[in-house]
């Protein structure tokens, strides 16, 4: 499934929340730190930071995001969204 289709799911899922995407670039990935393709606000005004990927791929995105976590001191939270395609649905976690 290409990046703007699973973009489009999330905004779907998280209908109502403002969220922010970092831009794509020709030929370039621009993602914060090497890995969150975006924020959002949570209710308390708390930045929210995403990993956007499939389900088949979530192994790969948790080992990077752990070492980057591993290496830095972050205690914003940290979900990595994983679609399902056959199941029509995301796979949520909660790294930090």
């Amino acid at each position: 499934m290409k990046e703007q289709q699973l973009r489009e799911k999330l905004r779907e899922h998280l209908a109502g929340r403002e969220i922010w995407f970092s831009p794509r670039v020709k030929w370039q990935q621009c993602d914060i730190w090497g890995w969150a393709d975006g924020i959002w606000l949570d209710d308390y005004g708390i930045p929210v930071f995403f990993q956007l990927t499939t389900a088949s791929n979530m192994s790969a995105r948790r080992k990077k995001i752990n070492h980057w976590l591993s290496e830095n001191d972050f205690t914003a939270p940290i979900y990595l969204y994983g679609y399902d395609k056959k199941k029509k649905e995301f796979k949520i976690e909660k790294l930090n």
